[in-house]
């Protein structure tokens, strides 16, 4: 509704935003449509990259994060690695990726979990479940709180896999994680 404010009322041409891929990709169509150059300082999903002529982001695609994080775990010797994201686009394109491309190096995913962004429950769930898996590492594409939850719960599990995480802000999640962000990559 905001963005439509803005085209139709305002005349805007240009859109800075959204920070999230989830909402750029639902901003898209839109744009396209109306040809308003839509420019993303943060999105990362995949599917940007062929949501039209006018879509724009500023950051590297998920296939580069997720691929370089899967090379990055096969040159750990991560052979076996549980995947737990945030059940969005963002944790989607990511997760999806990182599967690929580890797979196709030897290694792979034992689970794939995921979970609503900020809830604290399915985290908790998702990492309960992560022991009888036993993966040697854990790859966490979330956002900086959700992160930091996991973080902490994981810490708690008798499991002390090499934990692998999405470009997220540090401070924050520093701040937030405490000392369970200790080794966090």
């Amino acid at each position: 509704a905001a963005l439509r404010e803005l085209v139709e009322r305002e005349h805007v041409t240009t859109v800075l935003g959204a920070v999230t891929s989830t909402v750029t990709l639902r901003l898209a169509p839109y744009c396209e449509r109306y040809r308003v150059v839509l420019m993303s300082p943060s999105a990362s999903a995949s599917q940007l990259t062929e949501a039209g002529d006018y879509i724009f982001r500023t950051v590297p695609s998920d296939v580069l994060e997720g691929a370089s994080m899967a090379d990055f775990a096969r040159d750990l010797g991560l052979d076996r690695v549980a995947v737990l994201a945030v059940d969005n686009a963002y944790g989607a394109s990511l997760a999806r990726v990182f599967a690929e491309r580890l797979g196709a190096s030897g290694g792979s995913v034992v689970a794939s979990l995921t979970f609503p962004e900020g809830d604290e429950t399915a985290i908790a769930d998702a990492v309960a479940a992560l022991p009888a898996l036993a993966p040697r590492g854990v790859y966490i594409p979330a956002y900086a709180s959700d992160l930091a939850t996991a973080l902490k719960l994981l810490r708690e599990t008798r499991l002390r896999p090499i934990v692998l995480g999405a470009s997220v802000a540090a401070p924050e999640l520093i701040r937030a994680a405490g000392p369970a962000a200790e080794n966090l990559v």
